[in-house]
């Protein structure tokens, strides 16, 4: 029998916001690049090609771990992996657009800090420091807000059972609640 993990998909039945261009973060424009920075591990690697079919995104590959003085890089060009030398990714030699955000995946052990120090760009660094699919993909959605049906699709994809932690929220009317029980309820009786 196979465990399946667990993924967290916070909803919160929204049905549409028009936000105004200068409101939405610069990482998140669809003018603006991404680089993905993920470890060579295969169930991570496939991960990573998911966030690049639902957003615009290069995809590198390293291979070392936090002793690495120069981890070994590669990029995925979309149909090869092409080497990419420490020096040219330090001096971004034409390899990819200058990213407006960088994620890295990967835990202290994983990750060679020389990887997070070489970056020249000016950009957002977010860290995913886990390599377990369910919390990675938890951590990817507090950056990309995934829809219903990117959540589907990742559930599918890496057999994860998807929890609506917001459920119980959003079926309870707040004003049915009567004042002193709410007061109890928060720890606020007798104030």
């Amino acid at each position: 029998m196979k465990m399946r993990d667990t993924c967290v998909a916070v909803a919160f039945g929204v049905l549409g916001v028009l936000v105004a261009a200068e409101q939405v973060p610069a990482w998140a424009r669809a003018d603006e690049s991404t680089l993905i920075i993920v470890p060579a591990r295969p169930k991570i690697i496939q991960l990573a090609f998911d966030m690049a079919a639902m957003r615009p995104m290069t995809v590198l590959s390293y291979r070392g771990d936090a002793k690495s003085a120069e981890p070994l890089l590669h990029q995925w060009t979309g149909s090869e992996w092409r080497y990419v030398s420490f020096e040219d990714f330090r001096e971004n030699r034409g390899l990819f657009p200058t990213p407006s955000k960088v994620i890295v995946v990967g835990d202290d052990r994983t990750v060679p800090p020389s990887l997070l120090q070489s970056m020249p760009w000016l950009c957002d660094v977010a860290r995913i420091q886990t390599l377990q699919l369910a919390p990675a993909i938890n951590q990817l959605d507090a950056i990309f807000h995934f829809k219903d049906r990117e959540w589907q699709v990742l559930a599918n994809h890496f057999d994860l059972n998807l929890e609506d932690v917001n459920a119980d929220r959003r079926n309870r009317n707040p004003y049915d609640v009567p004042r002193s029980q709410w007061m109890r309820e928060h720890g606020l009786e007798g104030r």
